[in-house]
């Protein structure tokens, strides 16, 4: 059912090295396209990396990395620069965050932990199958980052991953309509007994994607996505973040108040 499947559907951050069939993501991303869109503009585009091509990139990134150089940056504001003076959200982001660490047993202050968990979403969160190094430093706030020096332990495996792209001339509401599509096939993905996890951090090396997969330049990356089967023996697996009570973000206005606003309105005709 599909409450099921939106009430039960979490993050996976660490997947089994369980191959995913090409065959079958197509069929997800067939069904998926029937997502609704804006004047059905459609203005998604989704590369698939997956077996050889996915470990090829994951390669280049930790070789890219290993050279002491940044990431190519995002092309949007992944989040609002104003976040820090945004307290409700904010604390939302700081409350995930404290949560998905205590359960990867991360301590608060252990910086340098907290930066090798989040260079696993360069990996598409794979099964350890061999080690690699990498040297960067990173620290996240918006779309800064400064670099360190750091070692890793790398993974690859046969996770499948999505690149998400959509044109630089689309607007706010054509954001909206891909965001319809990727949560359309994370739902499909749940039904066939798939995991998922969206990831902005893949935006953060647009430049380098661009080049590797072949996108156009008028595309803008937006995220990606990793896919797989949930290693249900990890606790990061178990992550199920808060939500708001309905309170705080659904309000019925009254007829009494509308009447009101409209009193108003017609008294001042200027501000209308």
């Amino acid at each position: 059912m599909i409450s099921q499947a939106v009430a039960s559907r979490n993050s996976t951050r660490h997947f089994l090295p369980r191959k995913v069939p090409q065959s079958l993501i197509l069929e997800i991303l067939d069904k998926a396209k029937c997502a609704p869109s804006g004047g059905n503009l459609q203005p998604w585009n989704v590369y698939i990396v997956i077996d050889e091509t996915r470990d090829m990139l994951v390669k280049y990134i930790e070789e890219y990395l290993s050279k002491g150089k940044l990431p190519t940056g995002s092309e949007y504001h992944i989040y609002p620069p104003t976040i820090k003076k945004m307290p409700v959200y904010e604390k939302r982001r700081e409350d995930c965050n404290n949560k998905m660490y205590g359960l990867l047993g991360i301590a608060r202050n252990d910086r340098m932990a907290k930066l090798q968990h989040v260079n696993k979403n360069w990996t598409f969160f794979g099964a350890p199958l061999g080690d690699c190094f990498l040297l960067f430093h990173m620290h996240m706030q918006y779309n800064v980052y400064l670099f360190v020096t750091l070692k890793l332990v790398c993974n690859w495996t046969a996770i499948l991953g999505l690149i998400f792209t959509i044109d630089k001339q689309m607007q706010v509401g054509q954001f909206a309509d891909l965001g319809i599509f990727m949560q359309t096939i994370m739902l499909l993905c749940h039904e066939y007994g798939l995991n998922t996890c969206s990831q902005e951090s893949w935006a953060l090396f647009s430049g380098v994607l661009k080049q590797l997969l072949n996108i156009p330049d008028n595309e803008l990356v937006f995220c990606g996505m990793s896919i797989g089967y949930a290693d249900p023996d990890k606790p990061v697996n178990s992550l199920k973040t808060d939500r708001a009570s309905l309170k705080e973000f659904v309000f019925i206005p009254t007829a009494q108040q509308i009447q009101q606003n409209i009193t108003k309105m017609k008294s001042t005709p200027s501000k209308l």
